[in-house]
């Protein structure tokens, strides 16, 4: 898995993923939010999810659908290794009656 190189093992995989941090602004809590990745297993990010300390805010939708739970700042584990451009659709459905001009765009 590893080769000893000066005393130390060299680890082929990452230990801890990097992260897509998404800062909600004042969009509402029960705002309905799903990320579309071709590229991921969802099953591999809900693991890496499982690992974090906060909440939990993240739950399998389709093969390659995350829905995420609006908080302050969510959090989502990037698997790896991965191609340099990754994909996405993020979509947002906001809860009825909202004012779209009153919401401020999410920020990646």
């Amino acid at each position: 898995m590893g080769a000893a190189t000066g005393g130390q093992t060299a680890v082929s995989h990452r230990l801890h993923a990097d992260e897509l941090a998404i800062d909600w602004g004042n969009l509402p809590q029960d705002s309905i939010v799903t990320l579309y990745v071709p590229q991921w297993d969802v099953d591999e990010v809900l693991r890496y999810d499982a690992h974090r300390i906060g909440p939990e805010n993240l739950l399998r939708g389709h093969d390659h659908t995350i829905q995420i739970r609006v908080t302050g700042v969510g959090y989502v584990p990037i698997p790896g290794p991965s191609a340099k451009n990754i994909a996405a659709l993020l979509s947002v459905q906001l809860p009825p009656p909202t004012s779209r001009r009153a919401i401020d765009t999410p920020s990646l």
